[in-house]
C-alpha cells in the first residue's frame, strides 16, 4: 500500500521592500526578547532595546511576565527620558502583536 503525497503549489512571492537603513541616532530601534531559566526551573525573559545606529541600549527590562502593556510602559518611560524613534523593528512575537503597542505607536507617530 502506498500513501499519496499531495504536492504543494508553488506560489509567486511578492518582493519585500526593505526599509532604508537608519543613518542617524533615534531613527530606528530594534526590540527583541531573550529567554532563559533559573536553576530552579523558573523561566525569565529579557527585553532589549537597541538603537541601530549608535548601538546604545536605552533600556533592558527583565521579568517573568512581560506583556504588551508592560512594553508600552517601558516605552513611555523612554519617551520622557530619551525620546522616541521614528521606527521600531521587531519580530512577530506575541508581546509585539498587542493592541496596546499598536495604539501607543499610533499616538506617538512611530512606525512598527
Amino acid at each position: 500500500m502506498t500513501i499519496r503525497v499531495k504536492r504543494r503549489k508553488k506560489r509567486v512571492s511578492t518582493p519585500q521592500l526593505l526599509p532604508a537603513p537608519a543613518t542617524r541616532p533615534h531613527e530606528r530601534w530594534s526590540l527583541d526578547f531573550l529567554t532563559d531559566s533559573l536553576i530552579d526551573g523558573r523561566r525569565f525573559r529579557v527585553l532589549t532595546f537597541v538603537d541601530n545606529v549608535s548601538r546604545v541600549s536605552p533600556a533592558i527590562e527583565v521579568g517573568t511576565s512581560l506583556t504588551g502593556e508592560r512594553v508600552v510602559a517601558i516605552l513611555e518611560g523612554l519617551k520622557r527620558t530619551v525620546g522616541v524613534p521614528q521606527r521600531i523593528a521587531m519580530d512577530n512575537g506575541p508581546e509585539f502583536a498587542s493592541n496596546a503597542l499598536d495604539a501607543w505607536a499610533y499616538r506617538n507617530g512611530v512606525r512598527l
